[in-house]
């Protein structure tokens, strides 16, 4: 009599999750190994930023145009006497001018 080799792996794949349901050692360690993907997958992340941080901070350090955009967009500072444009909810654009005095601005 010969077992075909469909019959070998379908009882190979029982006996294995008859293994992993009744050892709970296995069922352990495959949720430690789920886990430490998780963790490698984080860890390769946060060094992908750490990489792009470094790099910010060198333009940052020796670019004053990248220092000057950054300021303005990080924290919205502008120049003496420059104009910012903003634009209502209808569209109609509205102008703050910031070279005005603290007494003017709170008329």
């Amino acid at each position: 009599m010969k077992i075909r080799p469909s019959t070998i792996r379908k009882v190979v794949i029982a006996a294995a999750l008859v293994y992993l349901v009744i050892n709970p050692n296995a069922r352990r360690l495959i949720r430690q190994e789920i886990g430490r993907r998780k963790v490698l997958g984080k860890i390769s992340a946060l060094r992908r930023e750490n990489t792009r941080l470094a790099a910010e901070i060198k333009l940052l350090e020796t670019d004053d145009a990248y220092y000057s955009a950054s300021v303005r967009r990080e924290l919205g500072m502008l120049k003496p006497g420059e104009v910012e444009y903003r634009f209502a909810s209808d569209g109609r654009p509205v102008s703050v001018r910031i070279n005005k005095s603290r007494k003017e601005s709170k008329k």
